[in-house]
């Protein structure tokens, strides 16, 4: 039951953020500022407390270290607008007294919900625990990604003449109308009485 609880908040506004606040025939048109996923950094508290109070594989343990992401500013989904991606997305407004949120594919998008107080600012002596005030705010949202790999820069190899063949493939004479000769690791790269003195090879393909 926890954790059906947990999936639900977590895709609440997923499912319901823009049809709540698009909504012209709310019972409470006050809802429609209401955040009932994990407003501010409430996600991380209902995480680290799932954790520590239960041994089974509730929830999946975060990587260590983190895997690092970044915000593809490249594709946008305005609140209201078709969601183009599952996943996790950035609200244009800055995370500062913001939150991320998971959007789905296919759904509208919601809104994003400002922090208006939290709930150690709202709390009072008959009511201890309560939720934080938020505001809905249309923006412009980004999806979150793995970080892509870097790509690699390519290494030119080159040998002299009469120095053993580093790595094994087609290689490229320096001489002007030369032809290419295939090595393999070991052989004698061959002088071709180059004007300089001695003849420089670059590799060029493995084959």
């Amino acid at each position: 039951m926890l954790y059906s609880n947990i999936i639900t908040s977590a895709l609440y506004n997923a499912i319901w953020g823009a049809t709540s606040y698009f909504s012209k025939n709310l019972k409470y048109p006050e809802r429609r500022n209401d955040d009932d996923r994990f407003p501010g950094n409430e996600i991380v508290k209902w995480y680290n407390s799932g954790i520590e109070e239960y041994d089974q594989a509730l929830f999946s343990r975060l990587p260590d270290p983190l895997t690092d992401y970044i915000i593809d500013n490249s594709i946008s989904c305005h609140t209201g607008d078709e969601v183009p991606w599952t996943g996790v997305w950035f609200p244009k407004t800055g995370s500062e007294h913001h939150g991320l949120t998971f959007a789905v594919k296919g759904e509208r998008m919601q809104p994003d919900y400002k922090v208006i107080k939290t709930t150690e600012e709202s709390r009072t002596e008959t009511d201890m625990f309560p939720p934080p005030e938020t505001l809905a705010i249309v923006t412009t949202w980004h999806p979150v990604i793995v970080t892509p790999p870097k790509a690699k820069t390519a290494v030119e190899l080159w040998s002299k003449a009469s120095q053993q063949c580093p790595k094994e493939g087609v290689w490229e004479p320096t001489a002007p109308g030369a032809a290419r000769r295939y090595y393999r690791v070991g052989d004698l790269m061959l002088s071709l009485g180059s004007a300089h003195g001695y003849t420089v090879w670059r590799w060029v393909l493995e084959r």
